[in-house]
């Protein structure tokens, strides 16, 4: 956290909940925002909507731009991204196509917010999924984004607790470092009378400047994390290296 006297106001800021039903938290998520009106992006974990129900439910002043749903109408999980209604977005379906379901929840979108080219990715990935698929998963929505000159931001409930060391996380942490990404949240993000743990996070590529926090909203048994970042057009560096991006759009097939 690189905090340099840096205001607010001038930032654009992104913040993700893990809310366990949108429906049952929708005062509590205007209490969130009302309390962070500078928050630009909404990035939510665990709606518990199928899309028709989704739709359903509006958020004050955003709009639903990206999402990812379960079928059946009482499943749990899914993600969902809303953007302040003032904001030109599109939908990033190449990201949406790699949604598995119990894998990698995921959903994507694309943003000019404060001249600023910033792509965002939220997802959920059920505790029990298959970590390596979910990884592979995960590389391959990177490998979307490598290259374009945009910012970076992904944002979700990893179920992989940031602040254990283990070799998945170790595995993880590696794969990340490799796209000029980093996590941004040491904090617990999920406190129960059972565990401390940091399983939601937000990662940034690039070096930008940011503040980072964690918000006991009471939404669910989920803290909320906020970044607010602080962008020199200067700062953002896309990967250039040529067998870098080679590699990558060979693996996936990337045009």
């Amino acid at each position: 956290n690189r905090e340099r006297h840096l205001d607010p106001a001038k930032g654009l800021s992104v913040l993700h909940q893990n809310v366990h039903s949108v429906g049952n938290s929708s005062d509590l998520i205007d209490d969130l925002l009302s309390a962070n009106p500078d928050c630009d992006v909404l990035c939510v974990s665990e709606h518990w909507k199928n899309q028709d129900q989704l739709r359903n439910y509006g958020i004050r002043q955003f709009k639903l731009t990206s999402s990812f749903c379960r079928e059946k109408e009482n499943g749990h999980g899914g993600s969902a991204i809303y953007v302040k209604n003032n904001i030109k977005t599109k939908v990033r379906r190449d990201i949406n196509d790699l949604g598995v379901e119990n894998i990698f929840k995921c959903c994507g979108c694309e943003c000019k917010v404060k001249n600023v080219s910033l792509i965002v990715i939220c997802f959920y990935r059920p505790p029990k999924g298959d970590l390596s698929m979910f990884s592979q998963l995960f590389e391959e929505a990177l490998a979307l984004c490598i290259g374009s000159g945009n910012l970076i931001l992904i944002a979700g409930d990893f179920n992989l607790d940031f602040l254990t060391p283990s070799k998945k996380l170790s595995d993880f942490l590696a794969l990340i470092k490799s796209f000029n990404v980093r996590f941004v949240i040491e904090e617990y993000t999920r406190i129960t009378p059972y565990s401390k743990t940091c399983i939601d996070n937000i990662l940034i590529s690039y070096d930008v400047s940011y503040i980072s926090k964690v918000i006991h909203s009471h939404i669910s048994d989920h803290t909320a994390q906020k970044i607010t970042i602080f962008i020199d057009r200067e700062d953002v560096k896309p990967i250039t290296n040529t067998k870098f991006l080679t590699k990558y759009k060979s693996k996936f097939n990337i045009k």
